[in-house]
């Protein structure tokens, strides 16, 4: 979790937000910050 929430968010920001933006082109729907610690998207009906 602090991987994720200290560092690899960080990561994401860095440059222009592209790993936030990252998530609307990729396939699982993951940003960097998400295959940086290794976390899923879980959708929930």
């Amino acid at each position: 979790m602090l991987l994720r929430e200290w560092i690899a968010k960080y990561v994401s920001a860095l440059v222009l937000y592209l790993g936030y933006l990252w998530a609307i082109f990729d396939k699982d729907r993951q940003s960097w910050h998400d295959k940086i610690a290794g976390t899923v998207v879980v959708k929930v009906r």
